[in-house]
């Protein structure tokens, strides 16, 4: 339970979460021999995420993967020739969760932390083994965390209730004293 403003509570009522991630690619591919040559080729991103050490990193069930590929893309290059290669994709998003137990190591202060993973691959149909790559890609992952609180009225505190204190009493006497010691020499 966290205060949300003077009387308001909120409490935590699950946790979801979401992994994705975004590749750049780019560079050329080269035909080394010397005849033309026709092929496809084909890039894969994958991104592989596992949980971080300790609560509230540890959010995951089970390690989460998510991937993306150019599919097959048909080149034609002359002999010694290069052309470009260029890619930007996203995988994922993946969402798992809502997390409803032990949601206690959820609230309050934390790091955050999780273990993340590409792998990245090639694949050519054609070409003779005779296409090379020269090839640099940036990997960017992403985690989003959603954290659902109920919000409830807090009920206003009760009423004083019992006697008046005893040093209460006390004054009030002195001062009603003193009234009666002031009208008596008003008489006099």
């Amino acid at each position: 339970v966290s205060n949300v403003s003077a009387g308001f509570s909120q409490t935590l009522k699950d946790v979801k979460y979401s992994v994705s991630g975004k590749y750049i690619s780019t560079g050329t591919l080269t035909n080394k021999s010397a005849s033309t040559q026709t092929f496809q080729f084909a890039q894969t991103m994958v991104f592989g995420f596992s949980n971080g050490a300790g609560a509230p990193s540890d959010f995951l069930p089970a390690p989460v993967s998510t991937s993306a590929s150019t599919g097959n893309l048909k080149y034609t290059l002359a002999g010694g020739a290069s052309g470009p290669f260029s890619a930007n994709l996203t995988a994922g998003p993946v969402s798992t969760g809502p997390l409803t137990g032990n949601l206690p190591q959820y609230t309050g202060p934390g790091t955050f932390q999780a273990q993340v993973g590409t792998t990245t691959g090639s694949s050519f149909i054609g070409g003779g083994g005779n296409i090379t790559t020269s090839l640099t890609t940036t990997a960017t992952p992403s985690i989003t965390l959603t954290y659902d609180f109920v919000t409830a009225a807090l009920p206003p505190p009760p009423p004083p209730t019992g006697a008046p204190e005893p040093a209460s009493m006390a004054l009030l006497g002195v001062g009603l004293a003193g009234l009666g010691a002031i009208r008596r020499r008003r008489k006099a």
